[in-house]
């Protein structure tokens, strides 16, 4: 049986006489088991401090999409689309590259709750950074997998506890 918490700092089991834990033993030996009246208080409490990192993406042409994919839990709402950047290469040489704007209308996808936590988003291009990323396949931007990166800015979206995310610079691309 799990612990149930019943508070930011205590533990206890939902019955006092289901056992959480055995060893090996022959009888085993069976944990000690606390009620809430006796729960036991946590000896310390890390505040969450990373910041969340893009863990991989995908970039969908016909469909104008652009899937993130995190490696924590974010708030959707503070996506920002300004700070992400498309390139053709690793190390970025600002040729096939593509700035996203939010003015050319590259949003949360439609019907995404910004108020929602979320591992994963995707954001819909705006008609100018859509064409223009189809555009730039000429000088080999997002032709497939290994001429398709991104960087981003700091700040690109914050975890549930408010991190934000750090720089990924132009010149070390996720791809």
């Amino acid at each position: 049986m799990v612990p149930t918490w019943t508070d930011v700092r205590f533990a206890s089991t939902p019955q006092p006489s289901v056992p959480i834990a055995a060893d090996a033993a022959d009888p085993p030996n069976l944990a000690a088991t606390r009620t809430v009246e006796y729960a036991l208080a946590a000896s310390a409490i890390l505040p969450d401090v990373t910041p969340p990192a893009l863990a991989r993406f995908g970039l969908d042409l016909d469909a104008g999409t652009l899937s993130l994919d995190f490696d924590e839990i974010v708030q959707v709402g503070t996506l920002d689309v300004d700070a992400i950047t498309l390139q053709s290469a690793r190390f970025n040489d600002f040729v096939g590259t593509r700035a996203l704007s939010a003015a050319n209308g590259t949003q949360l996808a439609h019907g995404a709750d910004p108020a929602a936590n979320a591992t994963s988003l995707v954001v819909e291009l705006g008609r100018d950074d859509l064409d223009a990323v189809k555009a730039l396949g000429g000088v080999g931007l997002a032709l497939g997998a290994d001429s398709t990166y991104l960087s981003h800015r700091a700040g690109l979206i914050a975890d549930a506890s408010g991190n934000a995310a750090a720089e990924r610079f132009a010149y070390a691309g996720l791809g």
